[in-house]
C-alpha cells in the first residue's frame, strides 16, 4: 500500500520536478540533513527528463571522474551502483545524466558552483535575472533511464570537503513518512 500510494503521490510528468521526496544526507555526520524541493533555501530541484522518484533509493555519492564536468563519455562501469556527483556547466544538463548512466550509476547529483557571478550559495541564476528553474533535457534526454537532481553550491561544497577528506557520502531519496501531510 505504501509504495501505492508513493507512486500515486509523485508527478504524473517524466523527471523529478516536486516529486515529493527529500534528499537525505546520511554521512558522514557532519554533513548529514534533509534537503527538501526548493529553488533556493539550500534545496534540490529536479529535471524534467528521465523517471520520477517513486520509492527510496539510496547510494553512495562518487565523483564522475576523470574532469567532474560529465561532458564527455565516462569509462564504463566507472560509477556501477553508485549515485554520480557532476558539477554544473561547460554542456546541457541532460548530457551529463545520459553519461553517468552509461558508466553505471543509478542517479544523478549536479552539483552547483560559482559560474554565474549572481549565484549565491543557496540559490542558483539561470542568468541575471533569473533563477534557474530547473534542469531541462537537450540531447540524450530521451534516453536517460536514470533520476537525477540539482543541489546548491552550498551543500555541493559540503559534498566536495567531505570526498575530498576521504570520507564516503551516502544519501537518500527518501519519502516524508505517513504522518506527514505530503504523503498522506
Amino acid at each position: 500500500f505504501f509504495t501505492s500510494a508513493l507512486a500515486l503521490n509523485a508527478q504524473g510528468d517524466p523527471g523529478t520536478n516536486d516529486d515529493t521526496f527529500i534528499l537525505r544526507v546520511l554521512s558522514p555526520s557532519s554533513i548529514a540533513q534533509d534537503l527538501g524541493y526548493s529553488y533556493t533555501d539550500c534545496g534540490w530541484f529536479g529535471s524534467t527528463y528521465g523517471p520520477s522518484i517513486t520509492e527510496e533509493l539510496c547510494g553512495e555519492v562518487v565523483w564522475a571522474f576523470p574532469d567532474s564536468l560529465g561532458c564527455s563519455p565516462l569509462p564504463a562501469g566507472s560509477l556501477t551502483g553508485k549515485i554520480a556527483l557532476i558539477r554544473r556547466g561547460t554542456c546541457n544538463f541532460s548530457l551529463k545524466v545520459y553519461n553517468a548512466q552509461q558508466a553505471g550509476a543509478k542517479a544523478v547529483i549536479i552539483a552547483n558552483h560559482y559560474t554565474n557571478p549572481m549565484d549565491q550559495p543557496c540559490a542558483a541564476y539561470a542568468n541575471a535575472t533569473q533563477f534557474l528553474g530547473g534542469m531541462t533535457g537537450l540531447d540524450s534526454a530521451n534516453a536517460v533511464t536514470i533520476p537525477s537532481v540539482f543541489i546548491q553550491r552550498q551543500t555541493a561544497e559540503a559534498f566536495a570537503g567531505a570526498l575530498s577528506a576521504g570520507q564516503t557520502v551516502n544519501v537518500c531519496f527518501t519519502f516524508p513518512s505517513v504522518l506527514s501531510p505530503y504523503a498522506a
